[in-house]
């Protein structure tokens, strides 16, 4: 009976355990069914992980790009500027802006002038309207090829003043002549940003294979409310009509577009003898000029 007993006991000690591993399986294989049907887990407001982990890539990506253009001002600003001039010819095709300027002219420093202007890559067609102490003209046109004064290109001018309006509505005047000299230290078909990132790039790269070179990041600046890299660069100037256009210049470039916002030229060291200053502002990139833009008689010159 004893031996009986124990077999009884043995047997349902077995079929106990046994039972409990069954149930334990079942367990198993219903959580890993349900895993399966669940849909995937969200990481957030309702994003699903793969779309999380895309974005995540792509905010990885343009912090990237930040820093590269970050180190590359602090620690190779030639380098930025070549980039911001790829930048400009792939992204940039007209704009307008505000554009203000200050310069030495005749050994004097003039007046701050302030103008309007409409810019287009194409056929490089500049219009200026100055609204603030204009020169002798009110309104300028300049489209690359259009006009000529004895065979030498031309603008096409509208005078400052009533009477002279009146009796000349219009003028077309050599932009290389002795009169658009005593106006401004530059030409107007060398107006724009690719300009003036050329000639910037085009004096520091001559200077850097003479071993003349000094350009430093200054740090960070803002013109117009936007956040700008400020370098210095200081070249062996030797005056008006030497090889190099000035001693120190100091120019912004926005932290966003690389655009030349600023730029400040200066013959000494001090900064105290400026030859010139021009700030652009309000800057509006492909808005969509036409041909339009840049005819006379849209302004009734």
């Amino acid at each position: 009976m004893t031996t009986i007993r124990r077999r009884i006991s043995g047997g349902r000690v077995r079929w106990a355990v046994g039972s409990c591993l069954a149930v334990a399986f079942c367990l198993q294989c219903h959580s890993l069914v349900s895993k399966l049907n669940q849909p995937t887990r969200t990481a957030g407001f309702g994003v699903t992980a793969a779309v999380a982990k895309m974005e995540v890539d792509t905010v990885d990506t343009a912090l990237l790009v930040e820093d590269s253009i970050d180190r590359m001002a602090r620690e190779d600003p030639i380098k930025l500027l070549q980039e911001a001039k790829r930048r400009y010819g792939q992204e940039v095709v007209d704009y307008t802006c505000s554009f203000r300027k200050q310069e030495l002219l005749d050994g004097k420093i003039t007046e701050i002038q302030g103008a309007k202007v409409k810019f287009r890559d194409k056929n490089h067609s500049v219009f200026m309207h100055w609204v603030e102490n204009p020169g002798k003209a009110r309104r300028v046109i300049y489209v690359e090829g259009k006009w000529n004064k004895d065979g030498k290109p031309a603008a096409l001018c509208q005078p400052e003043g009533a009477i002279a309006r009146a009796l000349l509505p219009k003028i077309e005047m050599a932009i290389h002549g002795p009169e658009a000299k005593a106006a401004s230290r530059r030409s107007i078909d060398q107006f724009g940003f690719a300009n003036g990132l050329n000639l910037i790039l085009k004096y520091s790269l001559i200077a850097q294979e003479r071993g003349e070179l000094k350009l430093t990041f200054v740090g960070e600046g803002a013109v117009d409310g936007r956040a700008s890299y400020v370098f210095e660069r200081v070249l062996p100037y030797t005056g008006e009509g030497g090889e190099y256009p000035d001693r120190v210049l100091v120019y912004h470039l926005d932290k966003e577009t690389l655009l030349p916002l600023s730029c400040a030229s200066y013959a000494d060291d001090d900064k105290k003898e400026l030859l010139g200053k021009y700030v652009y502002s309000d800057v509006q990139l492909n808005v969509g000029l036409s041909e339009a833009d840049f005819e006379g008689e849209t302004y009734k010159m």
